[in-house]
């Protein structure tokens, strides 16, 4: 057991605690909970342990490495509650030891990686917007605070899923250590974590974007069906209970970056996956005519309605019918048509009834010569909305 107040600092610990962690009463007393723990317990502890227990006043089955008083890490598992007294608010906590497993430290990490990459998108994007030249575009009503608040919120919000799902997956394995599903919440470990860094990388080009530095891509020759496949293959990894289908024609060398057409496929497969019926297969084509490569992904289902349909392509669109567990913050398409563009091309969309979804991208193959080419695009005005150059 252990007291202390709501900045951590230690009023009283029983002597269970103190055996366990090889400190003196008094030497306990007046320390702060967070000397206890290593630095990425730290973490933990900031980023989720705090606003938790100010939010709903009260936190379960939390792991942290305690640090001995003789240096060597001690996994334990927390539980707390806030309790208001006559001198303010205090922390009861109860501290027990459990038997670790082999996947415990990893589980650990997943989580804090994902966590992580929110706080040091959330700090890159500051800084990008500090350090912008006079002509970065600007959204004058409302202001730019407001637009940054959105922000936060539909990312806060949307990171939830995956966060959770680490959270759920890595307290059952943390029960059963030799549980015979463990290869599969490790699996639902894995898929949360690219969920988690897919928003934040996403976010990451939309602030690129928004600070008039456009997304830059690096042109190779490579083999445009063969890209695709390999995409395709971990696309499949990220959602096993869906069927790809994938045909191509025409050549095969194309000028593109690879990273970044992985990148679109991947959103609009996402897409697909998300408004599609899930009874149906997606469908991914390519072509390579003259100087022009064309891909297609196309999925069954409700058609996307006419007035939405003429904003896909904007930044903080999302649909209303998006399947339960899919993630979306409304950038992945208004990324799509960025890296198009830095291709030299274009992307649009077919939607009816009787037909589904078909969202087609062309990518100019002007580009000759040996080597790579490096080109970035600065979004003009009607791609970002509302905002404007000042």
């Amino acid at each position: 057991m252990l007291l202390t107040s709501q900045n951590g600092q230690i009023a009283s610990a029983n002597a269970a605690l103190c055996r366990m962690l090889g400190y003196r009463h008094e030497a306990l007393v007046g320390m702060r909970f967070q000397q206890l723990l290593t630095r990425e317990a730290n973490t933990l502890h900031q980023l989720y342990w705090q606003p938790l227990i100010g939010q709903l006043g009260a936190v379960a089955s939390v792991k942290f490495d305690f640090v001995h008083r003789l240096g060597f890490t001690l996994p334990l598992m927390s539980n707390a509650i806030a309790c208001p007294r006559l001198n303010g608010i205090v922390h009861e906590l109860t501290v027990f030891n459990l038997e670790g497993s082999r996947y415990e430290h990893d589980l650990l990490c997943a989580r804090l990686l994902a966590e992580r990459c929110l706080a040091k998108n959330l700090q890159a994007q500051r800084a990008l917007l500090s350090r912008s030249s006079p002509c970065v575009l600007r959204r004058p009503e409302p202001s730019q605070s407001l637009l940054e608040a959105q922000m936060l919120a539909i990312v806060s919000h949307d990171l939830r899923t995956p966060l959770h799902a680490i959270g759920m997956a890595a307290d059952l394995l943390g029960r059963r250590s030799h549980a015979a599903d463990s290869p599969r919440l490790l699996r639902v470990i894995s898929r949360s974590v690219t969920r988690a860094q897919r928003l934040v990388a996403a976010l990451l080009d939309f602030t690129l974007i928004q600070a008039g530095r456009g997304i830059t891509i690096e042109s190779k020759e490579a083999d445009l069906p063969h890209a695709v496949e390999g995409c395709l293959d971990e696309l499949r990894l990220t959602f096993p209970g869906r069927q790809f289908n994938y045909q191509h024609s025409g050549g095969r060398s194309v000028w593109f970056d690879t990273d970044r057409l992985y990148q679109m496929i991947g959103n609009l497969v996402a897409n697909a996956v998300a408004y599609g019926d899930p009874r149906t297969s997606v469908d991914v084509t390519s072509c390579v005519e003259d100087t022009t490569a064309t891909l297609t992904v196309h999925n069954s289902g409700p058609p996307v309605p006419l007035d939405l349909l003429e904003h896909m392509f904007e930044p903080l669109v999302r649909g209303e019918q998006q399947l339960a567990g899919a993630t979306s913050i409304g950038l992945g398409l208004f990324i799509v048509s960025q890296i198009a563009k830095a291709h030299a091309g274009c992307v649009s969309v077919v939607s009816t009834q009787q037909g589904g979804t078909t969202f087609t991208v062309r990518l100019s193959q002007q580009s000759t010569g040996t080597g790579s080419t490096l080109t970035s695009v600065t979004p003009s005005r009607s791609s970002l909305g509302s905002f404007h150059a000042v």
